[in-house]
């Protein structure tokens, strides 16, 4: 399974030859290696491979990416599948305990401290134990080719974290709406 690279889009943003090295240049030559050995590989990917104007894209639609770091992984499925036994699975938002964005709202929910949310920006949030299942599900079927796997339907920033906010019974007034402006990429679900 190839799962590392730089994720953090203002990274990719900011450091397009270094990321590129490390998405693409050392994700083809290590999957190119083990292609030699016959492995099947299965490359994790992203969303962001297009442009989040709608939800819901299908695995045959065409690439459309809009940042650095889709274009990275775009390119790196390319390259992937060119190899024989090769899978490409798209990941929307993964959703874990741990996620650092998520251990800062509760922390501030249950201090009794306001957060701010994007009201404008959109994610199908999925489980990590649902990509687990999912990739086992790949691995053990060496199935070949592009996967999706994506929350059932999307949600503002804002609206996940005043469902937290309900859960931790915290005050959903301390959940502030805040927008990224008229230039937000709204990344949304897959098919």
């Amino acid at each position: 399974m190839l799962c590392a690279a730089v994720t953090k889009l203002a990274d990719c943003e900011e450091y397009p030859e270094t990321t590129r090295k490390i998405n693409v240049e050392a994700t083809h030559a290590l999957a190119n290696f083990l292609s030699l050995q016959g492995s099947h590989l299965l490359l994790l990917s992203t969303h962001h491979v297009f442009d989040g104007a709608r939800p819901s894209r299908k695995v045959t639609e065409q690439v459309c990416p809009i940042n650095e770091y889709g274009r990275q992984k775009a390119e790196a499925e390319r390259l992937i599948l060119q190899m024989p036994r090769s899978t490409v699975l798209r990941l929307t938002k993964v959703i874990y305990p741990d996620l650092p964005l998520l251990k800062l709202w509760e922390s501030s929910l249950q201090a009794g401290q306001p957060i701010e949310a994007f009201s404008d920006m959109n994610i199908a949030p999925i489980s990590l134990e649902e990509v687990v299942q999912r990739i086992d599900q790949l691995v053990r079927n060496q199935e070949t080719g592009i996967f999706h796997l994506s929350g059932e339907r999307d949600v503002s920033y804002y609206e996940f974290a005043q469902r937290i906010a309900l859960n931790l019974n915290s005050n959903i007034e301390l959940v502030r709406a805040v927008q990224v402006g008229r230039h937000s990429l709204q990344f949304t679900s897959l098919e």
